[in-house]
């Protein structure tokens, strides 16, 4: 626990993004659980304030769940683009 898991690139309506660098907290079977921060270099429209992500495995996809109240607390289904 603790180690970089990754980073999640969000894209708005318009093209911009904002990065979120992803930190393990937790990992069991039904879902894996990760601290998130705001990427250095974001834009100042990037919400880089501490947070927890949750993402579940939905069939081939993944459920991904924020609770970031300065983000609107986002959802969304991640699906593999091949």
């Amino acid at each position: 626990m603790g180690e970089k898991l990754g980073t999640l690139r969000h894209t708005d309506l318009f093209g911009g993004t904002c990065d979120d660098v992803l930190t393990l907290k937790k990992a069991t079977q039904k879902q894996v659980v990760a601290s998130a921060v705001g990427a250095e270099g974001n834009r100042e429209v990037c919400n880089q304030a501490l947070h927890t992500v949750r993402l579940t495995p939905v069939g081939d996809d993944l459920r991904y769940e924020s609770d970031s109240k300065d983000s609107g607390r986002p959802e969304a289904r991640l699906s593999k683009v091949k």
